[in-house]
This record gives C-alpha cells, structure tokens and sequence, in this order.
C-alpha cells in the first residue's frame, strides 16, 4: 500500500499484491510535490514501512523487509537507556525524560503471546508517578504501566526501536532510585542538579553538559547488568526562576518529544531517521484523530507539530539524496 504523507494529513492512494518474487508496482495518480511517500506491507498479521521517499524520487521502489515472528526469542536487549532529569517545580516535583533504544538483534519478528504477556518490561525509578509514553517508534497504545515497570506488547522486528516516556518524582523524593532488570549496554544520565551527587551504581561521573542554556550533571555506564541498583541524590530543595518554569511546562508536553529526543540522538548517537520521524507523524496522526472533539487551540497545535516534523523529514530525505 502506498501512503501519502502531506500537510493536511496522510491517506494511503494505492494498493497491489506483489508478485511470485515480492515484486510490485504503485502510482500515486495525483502527484503531490509536498508529501513524502511510504510504503507497506502486511505479512502474518504484522505491517511493515519502508523508508519514507520523497515526491521527486519517481522511479524508486522501496524494499521492505519481512520476517517470520516468535512468541519466546529472540531476546530484547536495551542497547541504550537515556534518563534526563530536569530541576524540581514549585511544587517541588521532578519531570523526568527517559528514551530507550531497544535492540532486536536476531532474525525473526518477537511478537508477545497476548496482552498480558509483554514481550519486555523494565523497572521504573522507584516513586516514579504520571507516567506518560511520547512519540517514538512504538505506538502508546502497545506500551503500558504494570505495576512499578513500564511493558510493550507490540511486536519487535530485527533493529532497534525506540521508546519515550516521561514521569515525575514526587517532591518528598530526594534521589534518583533506578534498579534495571534488564542489562543495559549504554546507560546515559542527566541531571539539571548539577551538584547531585553519585550514591552508588556502576556508573562513573561524565562532568557537565550544558543543553539550552542550561547546566547537566552526567553519568554513565557501559554494559551495566541487570539487577544492578543506581542512587545519585539531589542537592537540597531549591525553587526555580519563572523561566525555568515557563520552559519546564514547554519541556514535558510534544516539543519535549521531539526536541530533546533529537538532542540526544545528536548527542549520544542515536540517529535521526527518516524513518523515526515519518512514524512520529503517523503517531501524532493517530493521537489526533483518536481525541475525537477538537478545540481550535489542539488545532493548531496539531498543525504547527505536524509542520515542523514534516520539515525535518524533508530535510532528512534530502540530506540521503546522492550528491551529482
């Protein structure tokens, strides 16, 4: 099936079985220069996309991989976690970002057995409240809040995927309580206390990272094993500026999501793909239409998320363009 992708929202315009060979061919009859173009697929019961092509590239065909799925391997590995901790609120809380990069590293599709059976669950910091999953590669509906861990239940094909969620530390809370009980290869902490200090864990001081004008304390961790238990404790409860707030407030709603996540792939080497951003769109599509009434304000927020992601899918495509 062939999407197309524009500022007004996506619609797939065409559809076709491959052949013997996974052959196919598609047309868009009405070529629209502002969209971006994908591809899919549906094999035994799971859609696959193809890399997001641009009104330009007429004549390309995308491949699309597929694969056979599994209920019990392979394994999901935690290739990198990112925890960003911002400075506490009025109230004294604490808004915390964490991406995950989750690694399929074998060749079939892990699929979970049902609902109550994910396929992958990992331990949030202890208190951890409000939590809230963000646009990334899998889809909120697929990720849920048992108990004290966060679980996904959509299916895992070879590569990575990535997972954004935030939550907040209670204001009584006066550390960062993480115990993983899945190893994690790179583990990457930020702390806006920059004078927080290290209690325990097999993570080792990085100095400090300014994003934004503002200061990060880092820690980090290679291969860290599971069941391995990480405290730094924050400096004693202060109040933020009404700047701070203010960007707080921007920080844990959609521009979080999006700029944050493309700081830290910049930063840590998490790539910012065509890929990940066209499925962003397609995420914010959904979470749109699933709202049901809209008042002009969700609107235009809506238009203007949707705007800048598009641009920067544009810019990505054509960044992949070979140089003539």
């Amino acid at each position: 099936m062939l999407h197309a992708i524009g500022n007004e929202g996506g619609a797939p315009v065409d559809s076709v079985r491959t052949d013997a060979r996974g052959g196919y061919h598609l047309t868009a009859t009405v070529k629209d220069t502002s969209a971006v173009y994908l591809v899919s697929t549906r094999y035994d019961a799971i859609t696959y996309f193809s890399q997001p092509i641009s009104s330009v590239d007429t004549h390309t065909i995308p491949a699309i991989t597929v694969y056979d799925t599994s209920s019990v391997a392979p394994k999901i590995d935690v290739a990198q976690r990112h925890i960003v901790v911002r400075l506490p609120g009025k109230d004294g809380t604490r808004r915390v970002l964490e991406l995950l990069v989750l690694q399929n590293s074998g060749g079939l599709t892990r699929i979970a057995t049902d609902s109550l059976h994910p396929i992958w669950t990992e331990r949030l910091p202890k208190d951890a409240i409000q939590v809230q999953i963000g646009d990334g590669d899998v889809s909120d509906a697929s990720v849920a809040v048992i108990g004290d861990s966060i679980a996904v239940t959509a299916p895992i094909p070879p590569g990575q995927k990535q997972l954004l969620f935030t939550y907040v530390l209670p204001s009584n809370e006066r550390q960062l309580d993480l115990t993983v009980s899945q190893p994690v290869t790179d583990l990457n902490i930020m702390l806006e206390d920059t004078t927080a200090t290290l209690v325990s864990g097999p993570v080792v001081p990085r100095g400090k990272q300014v994003f934004q004008d503002a200061h990060f304390a880092r820690f980090e961790g290679t291969n860290v094993p599971a069941g391995s238990r990480v405290v730094v404790r924050f400096a004693a409860p202060f109040f933020t500026s009404n700047e701070l707030i203010i960007a707080l407030v921007v920080l844990v709603g959609i521009g979080l999501a999006v700029g944050l996540t493309y700081w830290l792939r910049r930063n840590q080497g998490v790539a910012v793909t065509p890929e990940l951003l066209a499925a962003q769109i397609a995420h914010l599509d959904e979470a749109y239409e699933a709202r049901g009434t809209k008042d002009p304000a969700a609107e235009a927020a809506y238009r203007a998320q949707r705007s800048a992601l598009k641009g920067r899918l544009e810019a990505a495509l054509a960044a992949r363009q070979p140089r003539r």
